[in-house]
This record gives structure tokens, C-alpha cells and sequence, in this order.
């Protein structure tokens, strides 16, 4: 009857931990603030992704003129993220015109004409900020990740 008793307890204990992590995750937004601003949000993915889940696109429409390290006209960035551990894994990717289209910002006015390249890969934890400090170095002010509580954040 014991054993009984300490297998039942360790299995609530295991229940109540496991769904206490998930309902933090399953909480979180994280934001993308440029100059001040609010430009995009999202809630991660409970595991890890590269397609087809939420992402994000911050274009650089006030700043047409910024270029890769190799050249190529920047357009913007797109960001993804996913939980990892009581924390959000944030994916930042620079978007360029695709192999093969003008080197031009937005080519051809289309999206589906922009490649993601690896840009940068941060962890933030909850209620902290981290400034994409990458982004100095292309002449931007960088911008700013935050991990906010979805229930206080805005919509």
C-alpha cells in the first residue's frame, strides 16, 4: 500500500511539473520593438522548426539602402522562435532577394521573391530583452526581443 501511495504521489508531482512548464510556455509572446516602436509579435512553438509555423517579417521600409556584408540589399528580417527549457529560442534571419533575382530591396515587389539567411539566435528568457546587437554593424539601430506574459501583453 506504500508503494502504492509514493508511485501515485511521484506521478502527480511529474503531471503537475510537466503541465506547469507548458502552461508558461504556452503563455509567452514574444515582441519585436524597432526605434521604440512595436513592429511584430508572435507565440513560439512548443519545439523546435525552421517552416511552417509562426513567423514574423520586419521590412526596413525607411531604410532601402542597407546591404549585406556580400552585397546583397537587405530587405528586412524574420524572426521565429520555440520553447526551450522555461525560456523562447528566438531564430532571427535577414531577408535577401533570392539566388537569381534583381538585387533590389522587396524584388519585384513580392515576398516569395526573398531568401532567409542566418542572421542571429537568441534565448530570452521571461519578462527579459535582448537587443539583436548584430544589427550595428549594418549601420541599424538595433532591434529589441522581449518575452512578455501573453495574458498582460498587447493584441
Amino acid at each position: 500500500m506504500r508503494r502504492i501511495a509514493i508511485g501515485s504521489f511521484i506521478a502527480i508531482a511529474l503531471l503537475v511539473s510537466g503541465s506547469s512548464t507548458t502552461w508558461t510556455q504556452g503563455r509567452t509572446w514574444i515582441t519585436i520593438t524597432a526605434a521604440g516602436t512595436e513592429r511584430g509579435g508572435f507565440v513560439p512553438r512548443d519545439v523546435p522548426y525552421a517552416q511552417g509555423g509562426p513567423s514574423v517579417g520586419v521590412y526596413l521600409f525607411d531604410r532601402q539602402d542597407i546591404r549585406m556584408p556580400n552585397g546583397q540589399a537587405l530587405t528586412g528580417f524574420d524572426f521565429i522562435g520555440w520553447s526551450e527549457a522555461a525560456a523562447t529560442r528566438v531564430q532571427v534571419f535577414a531577408l535577401v532577394p533570392k539566388d537569381g533575382m534583381p538585387n533590389t530591396y522587396l524584388p519585384g515587389g513580392d515576398n516569395r521573391n526573398l531568401a532567409r539567411r542566418d542572421f542571429a539566435s537568441y534565448l530570452v528568457r521571461p519578462g527579459e530583452s535582448q537587443r539583436i546587437s548584430e544589427m550595428s554593424a549594418l549601420g541599424i539601430p538595433p532591434m529589441v526581443l522581449q518575452s512578455l506574459d501573453r495574458n498582460s501583453a498587447p493584441r
